[in-house]
């Protein structure tokens, strides 16, 4: 505990001594400095973390960059993207669950950042979750695939049961861990399962019955400060000629505009205490 306040510390006074910059929040899900992300891949990612933030209140926002060097010159990994985190104010300012998971493409380093609402106990599964989800794929060169499975690991093992009132598990997250605590996570695990195979069944074309359908959504008019704006889902089978539309409304933007000049994105004002889990390849 100490050593996290004395990291913490540090992270301040090199951020007073020395020069740094944070990159723009253009978009509250996804800003891809690093080009890692095909345009189909961003949209579908963009949706599930639309889908999680109105469906939970939870913010969780995927950042590459090239390298760190870029924006700091004296700040490691862990602290710039804890500094990174309360700069632009990530997840709701009372309940503090937001998550960032941050790749630095040229430097081969990634990290999972919690909001401090978590608690260090979800650490190791955040660690768990960075080597066998993300850095196995990223060792491939295959970022896309790294970045969109570790981040439905990262809804489904962390913010899900955090979201559930569930304790963190305890120890490393692996084998033994779970063959202890297997009993009483029996039940989150199902409805983890569930959540999954409901999203995999979205993906069932209606016509042909393949896993070939993709949604995507278009905003006709945006929404403003006091009026709520609308948009157009659009969805299409790669397998057969299926296609329909129907509307849906955007909330007005007034709750996040409010925020946004302190937190430089239009995030809810959230904080992190250093928690997560980093890793390289």
């Amino acid at each position: 505990m100490i050593a996290r306040y004395i990291a913490i510390l540090f992270a301040v006074l090199a951020t007073s001594l020395h020069a740094q910059t944070f990159p723009t929040a253009e978009h509250l899900t996804i800003n891809d400095y690093a080009d890692l992300l095909s345009p189909d891949v961003e949209v579908e990612l963009d949706f599930r973390l639309k889908e999680l933030s109105s469906e939970t209140g939870v913010e969780m926002t995927v950042l590459t960059l090239d390298r760190l060097s870029d924006w700091s010159e004296a700040l490691e990994m862990e602290p710039y993207a804890t500094a990174l985190f309360n700069h632009w104010g990530i997840g709701d300012a009372l309940r503090n669950d937001g998550v960032l998971v941050l790749v630095l493409h040229e430097d081969r380093q990634m990290r999972i950042e919690l909001g401090a609402a978590y608690g260090r106990d979800w650490d190791n599964i955040a660690s768990s979750i960075v080597q066998e989800w993300f850095l196995p794929h990223f060792r491939n060169d295959d970022y896309e695939t790294g970045i969109t499975t570790g981040s439905e690991e990262i809804i489904g093992q962390i913010v899900t049961p955090f979201l559930a009132g569930e304790a963190a598990p305890q120890g490393s997250g692996r084998l033994i861990a779970g063959l202890i605590l297997g009993v009483i996570f029996a039940i989150p695990a199902a409805v983890v399962y569930f959540l999954i195979r409901a999203r995999r069944k979205e993906r069932i074309c209606p016509s042909c019955k393949k896993p070939t359908l993709k949604t995507e959504r278009t905003t006709e008019e945006a929404a403003t400060l006091t009026t709520a704006g609308r948009g157009i889902t659009h969805r299409t089978c790669a397998s057969c000629d299926f296609v329909d539309q129907f509307g849906f409304t955007i909330a007005a933007t007034a709750s996040r505009s409010s925020s946004s000049s302190s937190s430089g994105g239009g995030f809810g004002g959230g904080s992190s205490g250093g928690g997560g889990a980093s890793g390289s390849w």
